[in-house]
């Protein structure tokens, strides 16, 4: 199948899943408060609930359309994608104007691949997060990981953003600093992250501008990159609210050699492999999403693929143009208690299992302990097959 075929395919898909959600449910319970669901925001995901204010909440703020922080859930839970986890850490007022926020996972993982068992308990990662509204309409963001699971990596700065406008009296708006770039959604229930993350995630230094209102988003971003044909990338982002409750989107991106797992795949090709440092083509790159949160169910569809071939040599010897989609319904049988299931397929992307399906199941303790448990079932391109069982533990305060 040619790629244009496949991309209209996967257009059409995008379009019939519109279609059978697109019908309003009169008269539907408001949802529960969600762990990890944002209504406004760059690269926000769909709100699944509007919870009250904290106390001592900048009041002036949130009622004239800032962007602010909003208050804890009832329940805890994972986060469903970065830009949830940017927009919904820091909630807690430190003082006027000042919120933070953070949490610490850990989880033990069991895998087995051609016959090969093996497991692991480790402590994932503490992040915290801060964010300060000096002035209606200017929001300034920072949020640092340190990895417990890979010490070497140590701290990291995940965001550290300044963006002006993007509120109700101002849709406009322009943001810049490092953060992830406006290309995917990566909306996921589950702890092992999907193909299309691991394939289309972009970090770096951007300065963003666009358009945010309730209807729709538009934001075009620029990248600083490293030298030669990866000196600049371009993203631009389309989001819009299609009924209540849902988002849809499209987006594209000039360079995917830039995202975070493939700019490692080609760092440690060249490592392997000493020599100079040719300046590769850069891969150009599209991706859609569709996104429902309703009282007691989520469905989630992302696409994204690779619209030229990689150089040879760079991800593997023959030029590939890989691609992913990730498909995933919850269900809440009550408030606390989350069920989910997965069935994502993906080609030519290394390191990643070609079809992969499997269960996940969350139960939140209150506002701070959550804890899941999940089955993923696995089919690389070698002909092996993987089972792997993670359960994981979040603690946020």
């Amino acid at each position: 199948m040619s790629v244009v075929h496949q991309h209209r395919y996967v257009l059409l898909l995008t379009l019939l899943v519109l279609g059978g959600c697109a019908t309003p449910h009169a008269g539907s319970p408001p949802p529960p408060p969600v762990v990890g669901a944002s209504a406004t925001g760059t690269n926000a995901s769909v709100s699944a609930s509007v919870p009250e204010p904290a106390s001592g909440t900048d009041m002036e703020s949130l009622t004239s359309g800032q962007s602010a922080p909003q208050a804890p859930p009832l329940v805890a839970g994972f986060f469903v994608s970065p830009s949830a986890l940017r927009e919904d850490l820091a909630v807690h007022e430190v003082l006027p104007r000042l919120y933070a926020g953070a949490q610490i996972e850990g989880q033990s993982v069991y895998e087995k691949q051609e016959g090969s068992a093996k497991t692991d308990t480790y402590g994932d990662s503490v992040t915290g997060a801060l964010r300060w509204v000096p002035f209606y309409g200017v929001n300034i963001a920072y949020e640092g990981s340190y990895d417990l699971n890979t010490l070497s990596e140590g701290y990291a700065v995940d965001e550290l953003t300044m963006t002006l406008g993007g509120v109700a009296t101002e849709p406009w708006y322009v943001s810049a600093g490092k953060t992830n770039l406006p290309f995917g959604e990566f909306n996921s229930h589950f702890r092992e992250d999907p193909v299309t993350g691991f394939l289309g995630e972009i970090r770096g230094y951007q300065v963003a501008g666009g358009y945010d209102s309730e209807r729709f988003e538009l934001t075009f971003a620029a990248r600083k990159g490293d030298s030669g044909s990866q000196s600049y990338s371009w993203v631009s982002n389309l989001t819009f609210n299609v009924v209540q409750d849902m988002d849809a989107g499209v987006f594209w991106a000039s360079d995917l050699t830039t995202s975070v797992e493939i700019s490692q795949l080609i760092q440690d090709a060249q490592e392997q492999n000493p020599g100079p440092i040719f300046d590769y083509s850069p891969v150009h790159a599209i991706g859609t999403f569709v996104s429902l949160q309703k009282y007691n169910y989520s469905i989630d569809f992302e696409y994204i693929g690779a619209l030229d071939r990689f150089d040879p040599g760079l991800i593997d010897d023959g030029g590939a143009r890989p691609w992913a989609w990730n498909f995933e319904a919850t269900y809440r049988p009550f408030f606390k208690w989350e069920l989910g299931a997965r069935f994502e397929k993906s080609s030519s992307v290394p390191n990643s299992p070609e079809t992969q399906y499997g269960i996940e199941t969350t139960y939140g303790f209150g506002p701070h302990v959550a804890v899941s448990l999940e089955y993923l079932r696995g089919s690389f391109a070698d002909s092996s097959d993987r089972d792997l069982v993670t359960a994981a533990l979040v603690v946020r305060w």
